[in-house]
């Protein structure tokens, strides 16, 4: 080999050991990125969250409080502006007891600012069903804003359940008593300790039974629903 050959592979030598050094060091730095984000993914996954409510039926005792205008949880002026043509002597539905649930935890990690909303999708008066459409969900006692309700504790340790002190407005203030069935989904909402919002959407039917001497609801949570399903 004559001087130019060795001359031309020292030259081509020097560019190409520095290229593959270079992507040495990227390959190396992409492996090292993906290896810390599989770790903090999989740290994320062992503190999230998880809620959804026990299955099945539960009877809630009830009675008939003259309670006007007002709502429990809500503000007395802003629940009198919302309800100002309801008689002053009109009954709403109460809880006898004083909480229901249980919301629990099933996830690895802490539900922060726990809130439950009722959507009905199907009301029943008697032996009629009609379908709540979106112009009825803005009418007070169907909208999102009165049947929001934080769950008590607002906060769900892994393992550990809430519990709710009222009744969906729409149950509240059915002061005529004629509802017979309300069917829909309930809007579970928390937040990680990364503060990342988790929605669990669930099936629930609420069937009355006013005129018994114990009057009480047949509360039932069912199967969990896909977000897209729930709208």
């Amino acid at each position: 080999m004559n001087d130019t050959s060795v001359n031309t592979l020292v030259v081509i030598a020097q560019i190409i050991v520095p290229i593959i050094a270079f992507l040495g060091i990227t390959a190396s730095m992409w492996l090292s990125v993906k290896t810390l984000r599989e770790v903090q993914k999989d740290r994320k996954l062992g503190q999230l969250p998880h809620l959804a409510f026990d299955f099945g039926l539960r009877i809630l005792p009830i009675n008939f409080v003259k309670a006007g205008t007002s709502v429990t949880g809500i503000s007395p002026f802003y629940a009198d502006k919302l309800f100002k043509g309801q008689p002053d002597d009109a009954e709403s539905v109460r809880l006898t007891e004083t909480q229901y649930g249980n919301l629990n935890n099933y996830g690895l990690g802490t539900a922060f600012e726990v809130e439950v909303t009722w959507v009905a999708k199907k009301v029943a008066i008697g032996s009629e069903e009609f379908d709540i459409d979106s112009k009825k969900l803005l009418e007070p006692q169907y909208s999102s804003e009165l049947n929001s309700i934080p769950s008590s504790p607002r906060h769900i340790l892994p393992g550990e359940f809430s519990k709710f002190i009222r009744l969906p407005t729409f149950i509240q203030k059915d002061i005529e008593k004629k509802i017979s069935v309300v069917i829909g989904i309930v809007v579970i909402k928390c937040r990680d300790i990364f503060n990342e919002q988790h929605v669990t959407n669930q099936e629930f039917r609420i069937q009355t039974n006013y005129g018994s001497e114990s009057p009480n609801i047949y509360l039932t949570f069912g199967d969990l629903v896909k977000n897209d399903e729930a709208l």
